[in-house]
């Protein structure tokens, strides 16, 4: 998947899994907006609290939604900390084919099986 940096948002990983010629799986995993621990140097994580995003994560937000509008998500997984959800949410909004943020899976931080729709 191409993905232009200038987003603010980065692509931990992108990889395609294809099992045949016909139906390629490509798994693609994204970091959150900014938020201002993270502009802090306050390092975000399940016991770190749980931080929104700040101006400039809505933008990230926003330009990676617009940059990936066209994108044929089949489905979106997202932890619930509000930072990632308001960065999937702003994502899947400008997507073309995946814009319903209702069929996104969430999945809680602390029990991981735990995914709703």
């Amino acid at each position: 998947m191409y993905f232009p940096r200038h987003t603010g948002i980065s692509v931990c990983c992108s990889v395609n899994l294809s099992f045949t010629k016909l139906s390629p799986l490509i798994v693609s995993i994204l970091s959150s907006g900014e938020t201002d621990a993270n502009k802090n140097g306050i390092i975000q994580g399940q016991a770190g609290g749980d931080f929104p995003l700040n101006a400039t994560g809505r933008m990230q937000a926003k330009k990676t939604g617009e940059r990936l509008c066209a994108e044929a998500f089949t489905a979106v997984y997202v932890s619930d900390a509000t930072r990632t959800l308001d960065t999937a949410r702003a994502i899947v909004q400008e997507n073309q084919v995946f814009n319903d943020f209702s069929k996104a899976k969430v999945c809680c931080a602390s029990n991981n099986s735990n995914c709703s729709h």
